[in-house]
Formats: C-alpha cells, sequence, structure tokens
C-alpha cells in the first residue's frame, strides 16, 4: 500500500485526503488481497487516482469525487473499479497469484 500526499494542500486537508487514501487502499487490500495498490486522493481537484504497481506505472483509474459520495460511496466505487482494472490485465478479481502478477510484469517491461 502506498499513499502520496499533495504537497501543495493545508494540513488539515492533507490529513483528511490522506485518511480517506488509506481507507480505499485498506478496502482495496481487504478485497484483492496481495496486489501493489497505490492511492493518492485530491480533494482540491475531487479526484481519487489508484494504481497497481504490480501491473503498470502508467496505467490505473480515476475516481471523480463529488459532493453527493460519501467515503463509503468512493470505497465502493475503487473496489468495483479495481476489480475491473484487474480483469483488463487479464487477472482474475481476488487474491493475487504472484506467479501470475509476476508474468503479467515481466511481459509488460519488456514491452
Amino acid at each position: 500500500m502506498d499513499i502520496a500526499i499533495n504537497p501543495h494542500a493545508e494540513g488539515a486537508v492533507i490529513a483528511a485526503d490522506q485518511s480517506l487514501a488509506k481507507e480505499i487502499s485498506a478496502e482495496l487490500s481487504r478485497h484483492y488481497p496481495g496486489h501493489a495498490w497505490a492511492v493518492n486522493v485530491d480533494s482540491r481537484t475531487g479526484m481519487a487516482v489508484v494504481e497497481n504497481w504490480n501491473l503498470s506505472t502508467r496505467d490505473g483509474f480515476r475516481i471523480r469525487m463529488n459532493d453527493l459520495a460519501t467515503h463509503n460511496d468512493v470505497k465502493r466505487m475503487a473496489v468495483k473499479a479495481g476489480g475491473e482494472f484487474l480483469e483488463r490485465f487479464g487477472l482474475a478479481r481476488g487474491r493475487a497469484d504472484q506467479d501470475e502478477v509476476r508474468d503479467h510484469a515481466q511481459r509488460a517491461w519488456m514491452n
């Protein structure tokens, strides 16, 4: 799990963004354990950015947070999008098969 912090935000905003990023990462890890989820939340832009560093350092997905979305809504959206992200890489939802992830990562780095 990796959490990025927005260097331009104020202290309370940084703490809130970091807290939500940790919650999202923990929820992804609970549903899809063994994957290297990296989450950045920036409430100034209203975006949460999620990457899986085992699979790609270029690809990920964004969640547009809005005033109507609760933290639980954002976490639920992240879990759904995380499962779809794994499937797009040809992986099953659920616990990471480290051999399969390693094979995929080696192929991705060769291209």
